[in-house]
């Protein structure tokens, strides 16, 4: 894991996953109008059109692998911005484990199924949408080495290995 980009001139935002109903288009033009975001994925033609009208958006195709891993490692804040009035209640958003595996700050939308989640501070930022933009410029803000590696070790916790672990325990009683 590399050490928190260095700082200075605009803050990159990073955004992996298909451009879909899912997100909030409202939301994401806001950012523009503050941070660059770098869309890591597939995208409609129509939703690179409304946002490639913003000059701070990047559009860097699908990337997987090691292309992946460089690919985040030009960001500041990885992000999760979806749209509550349409999104499955039961929805997770797995990019956030791939966002902390990174090492990254998340900030996610804090839809149903993430509510009674508990991050440490300076781990994960969850927040209703109106409160996105400035949990941005907290995360960037507050990001160093340390909560990078607090962020590592979190996603290493939901290994399948460790809720395997974590089964047998609650099962049979005793460490597995």
């Amino acid at each position: 894991m590399r050490p928190p980009r260095p700082r200075g001139g605009t803050p990159v935002l990073g955004l992996v996953g298909y451009l879909d109903s899912n997100l909030d288009y409202g939301l994401l033009e806001g950012l523009l109008q503050e941070f660059i975001i770098h869309f890591i994925g597939p995208v409609s033609p129509a939703n690179r059109e409304r946002l490639g009208r913003f000059p701070h958006a990047r559009f860097l195709g699908v990337k997987t692998g090691e292309a992946l891993y460089e690919a985040l490692q030009e960001v500041d804040v990885c992000i999760a911005p979806y749209d509550e009035r349409v999104i499955n209640k039961g929805a997770t958003p797995n990019k956030l484990w791939l966002y902390l595996a990174m090492g990254k700050p998340a900030v996610v939308t804090n839809i149903p199924n993430i509510r009674s989640w508990k991050f440490e501070p300076g781990t994960v930022y969850k927040c209703a949408n109106e409160e996105f933009i400035d949990a941005c410029h907290r995360a960037y803000h507050e990001d160093n080495a340390l909560l990078a590696g607090k962020r590592v070790a979190l996603s290493q916790s939901n290994s399948w290995e460790e809720r395997v672990r974590t089964i047998k325990q609650l099962y049979f009683g005793q460490p597995a």
